[in-house]
């Protein structure tokens, strides 16, 4: 999952949280309803202007919409650490050696 999935998935929770539709918000925010469908699906990125239009058409303050897109990255980052081995080449090195003879 990328940032643009991770934003979508937040404007999608505050969206639902204020109990309006895409197609409210849209309206809200002067954008079109599959606009507002595409960034929810990480589809598309929205620029400085859209994320402040959105923000206005919810009610909430742009910051804490970026703040909480740095906390859902930060943990997103970690969990993909935790699953990755830390010396990857050593290990990609050790399946292509040969068995001794």
């Amino acid at each position: 999952m990328g940032i643009s999935r991770d934003f979508g998935a937040l404007l999608r929770e505050a969206r639902s949280a204020a109990g309006i539709s895409q197609e409210d918000l849209a309206g809200g925010a002067d954008l079109h309803r599959t606009y507002i469908s595409m960034i929810e699906r990480g589809v598309r990125c929205p620029t400085l202007r859209v994320l402040l239009a959105i923000c206005y058409a919810l009610q909430i303050k742009p910051a804490s919409i970026v703040t909480s897109l740095e906390e859902r990255v930060a943990k997103r980052r970690a969990r993909e650490r935790q699953r990755t081995p830390i010396n990857t080449l050593a290990v990609r090195t050790q399946s292509f050696e040969r068995p001794p003879a």
